[in-house]
């Protein structure tokens, strides 16, 4: 996998830990994760790449 941002393996958010990097593109990032709270509770965690952050049509066409 290429490392366009830095890996974020372990770092919590929110209420999310990050467990391991799934895949990562052009836009973003995605984390298998798991809930601080719920044990058992797994998710997957899309997060935009930081340089991207600023463009209002990148984080539109990301959210959806």
């Amino acid at each position: 996998m290429s490392n366009i941002s830095p890996d974020l393996t372990g770092q919590t958010l929110g209420n999310w830990t990050l467990l391991r990097l799934l895949g990562e593109g052009g836009f973003g990032a995605v984390y298998e994760a798991q809930h601080t709270s719920i044990e058992g509770r797994r998710a997957a965690v899309k997060l935009l790449h930081p340089h991207l952050a600023f463009h209002k049509d990148i984080k539109r066409r990301f959210i959806s």
